[in-house]
């Protein structure tokens, strides 16, 4: 069902679930396939160039399925994005190296947000409008999530809220 993560400790095994359900999304609901794709994006990028780990052969095969296989030629965050389908790039379009990853994870909110409204508010009765409810809850559960975090730390960076706003 979700797949071998390819190794048992909670880094892995938590990369390796978030993948699985981004795929999972992807096939399940086209609507958000492109939400995936970027998500997938962001995550591999985050773990390859922020935190300095690889992508281990089990979880690489879900990304592969993502992203393309030219991904793993990249050797910084512009190569990276350069060698993503346009489908993948396109929250990293204005992110140049690991600093800016977080602006790569505000457009995906802007666009979950922004797509699932309108999903949400079609009128329709099926799971593309139900997939839109399910986003705005998750969207409005990272805005939480982003608000304890930034009331911890002082001062906060004017940057932040612009990019929020």
């Amino acid at each position: 069902m979700w797949g071998d993560p390819g190794g048992t400790d909670r880094t892995t095994i938590a990369l390796g679930l978030r993948l699985a359900w981004v795929r999972r999304l992807a096939s399940q609901v086209p609507e958000a396939a492109g939400w995936s794709k970027g998500g997938a994006a962001v995550l591999v990028a985050r773990e390859q160039f922020a935190f300095g780990r690889s992508i281990g052969k089990a979880t690489g095969r879900v990304v592969d399925g993502l992203l393309g296989r030219h991904w793993r030629d990249a050797s910084s965050v512009s190569s990276f994005v350069d060698q993503l389908p346009k489908s993948a790039s396109w929250p990293l379009m204005d992110v140049d190296d690991a600093s800016g990853l977080w602006r790569a994870e505000i457009a995906i909110g802007r666009r979950v947000s922004d797509d699932a409204r309108r999903h949400a508010s079609s009128g329709r009765y099926d799971k593309t409008a139900v997939a839109g409810v399910m986003a705005l809850l998750l969207v409005d559960l990272w805005r939480l999530l982003g608000a304890i975090e930034v009331a911890g730390r002082t001062p906060v960076p004017e940057e932040f809220f612009d990019a929020v706003a």
